[in-house]
């Protein structure tokens, strides 16, 4: 059975059933792009978590940690599945720019050097380079191996996880954090988060979750808005601090896949 189930409530953060506010206001967006200097940051952007509205949850449980990648190779080892990387024989990896880059997947992400000290500490590492649809085969399997069910969270319950465990709001985040200039700069970052807080705090990699990205209610129109793209949260270590806003809303294609995206289980 998978570790995080196995070691109980210390593992999980408990979500109690109730109803919370979620999104950010008007004021609140106008106020961030006047504090916002970097121009691919655009209002557009925060708009897609627009308006604060309610949103009422069930009692669930979210994992504290990311998934691992020890926890990912016993995954493949009991069920022999192939990612979305490892089928189509690519991923996304930064090198000062967006490059799609051969032969990496959640084995060796970064595709250099890096990809050793991964697979070193790969009982802390989040997986890496795995698409939705691999994550939702990961939550099945979990589910197999126990009367509880796993799956993704919603990004309302996201959201409120990362208000639980302090994560900034859009209202509040400054700039001047300094990215990590190198895969190894980054990864290194990585590992001395994951020592101090065991990776309860998101904002390593962005984090996907189970729901389409579409409109909130009395929310701005916007094309990409539907049942095309698959939300992620938290934003990672290369991402602007209005992105690792706890409010932020990021969208990909469920196949979509990089060395920054990974995930945590939620348990009912």
């Amino acid at each position: 059975m998978n570790d995080a189930v196995k070691a109980g409530r210390d593992s999980f953060l408990r979500i109690e059933e109730g109803v919370y506010n979620i999104g950010v206001s008007e004021p609140a967006i106008r106020d961030a792009m006047s504090r916002i200097t970097d121009r691919a940051i655009i209002a557009d952007y925060l708009y897609h978590s627009f308006p604060v509205h309610s949103v009422s949850l069930a009692g669930v449980s979210i994992g504290k940690r990311l998934v691992t990648l020890e926890e990912f190779e016993r995954f493949v080892a009991a069920t022999g599945y192939r990612t979305d990387a490892e089928r189509e024989g690519w991923g996304w990896i930064w090198d000062n720019a967006w490059v799609k880059r051969d032969n990496v997947s959640w084995r060796k992400p970064f595709g250099d050097a890096v990809d050793t000290e991964y697979g070193e500490y790969k009982g802390i590492v989040p997986v890496l380079q795995v698409t939705w649809n691999d994550c939702v085969a990961y939550c099945a399997w979990v589910s197999s191996l126990s009367s509880m069910r796993a799956r993704l969270p919603t990004e309302f319950e996201w959201e409120v996880f990362a208000g639980k465990c302090g994560v900034e709001s859009l209202k509040t985040f400054e700039e001047g954090v300094q990215k990590p200039g190198s895969s190894l700069e980054y990864m290194h970052r990585m590992l001395e988060l994951l020592r101090v807080n065991g990776a309860v705090l998101p904002g390593i990699v962005w984090e996907w979750c189970d729901d389409w990205f579409d409109r909130y209610p009395g929310g701005v129109h916007n094309d990409e808005f539907g049942s095309v793209y698959k939300v992620l949260r938290g934003g990672s270590l290369l991402s602007h601090p209005a992105q690792r806003t706890r409010e932020y809303r990021f969208r990909r294609c469920p196949t979509a896949r990089s060395a920054y995206y990974g995930f945590r289980l939620v348990i009912e």
